[in-house]
Parts: structure tokens; C-alpha cells; sequence
């Protein structure tokens, strides 16, 4: 898909360069899972999140600046729904701090 190329191309150019090698393939929706690319910062790509897709989760989407450059990233409801339910900890402990944060700047 040309959205998976163009994220590809920017991901190779970010940072160190750590995404080169990345595959269309690879972020396809027959591939589920997670990619994880270590930069400044990690930077997880899933294909699926909570068996929802790219177009399911749209809705509750931000566009966030990186670099002169606006990405989508999910909205803080929803990742707090995304990690309430988690089997990780830290997963949890950052739904309740994130709840915390939603909760204070109502």
C-alpha cells in the first residue's frame, strides 16, 4: 500500500536510520503483531491493536509533530481502553496514570 511505503520511507530516514530493512510486507494485516524500532525512543508498530485495525482506531487518532512532520498516534481514551485491559503491568499502571492525566484536564 503506498501509506505503508511512505511509512517506511520516513521511519528509514528518522532518527539513526534503525527502520531500514522494513517491509510492506512485514506491516501487512496477515502479519499481526508487533514491531518494535529502537530510536530516541521506541517506536512499537502494530498492525492490530485489540483486534481492531488502522480504520477501526482511526477515528480516535491525533496527529502528533515529529521533526516538521505530523504522525497519527492514538488518543489518550484511547489508549487508556487499549491498556486497562492488558496483561502487562506497566501496561496498567500507565492506563491508571493516563486516566489520572484525562481526568485533570477535564
Amino acid at each position: 500500500s503506498h501509506n505503508l511505503q511512505l511509512l517506511i520511507s520516513f521511519l528509514e530516514s528518522y532518527g539513526d536510520g534503525n527502520a531500514k530493512g522494513l517491509t510492506v510486507e512485514e506491516l501487512s494485516d496477515e502479519t499481526p503483531g508487533c514491531i518494535r524500532i529502537i530510536e530516541e525512543f521506541p517506536i512499537d508498530l502494530f498492525t492490530r491493536l485489540g483486534n481492531k485495525t488502522y480504520l477501526d482506531w482511526l477515528p480516535q487518532t491525533i496527529l502528533f509533530p515529529i521533526e516538521e512532520r505530523r504522525i497519527r498516534v492514538l488518543n489518550r481514551p484511547a489508549l487508556i481502553e487499549l491498556k486497562k485491559n492488558s496483561f502487562r503491568e506497566k501496561d496498567q499502571i500507565d492506563s491508571v496514570t493516563l486516566q489520572r492525566i484525562e481526568n485533570e484536564s477535564k
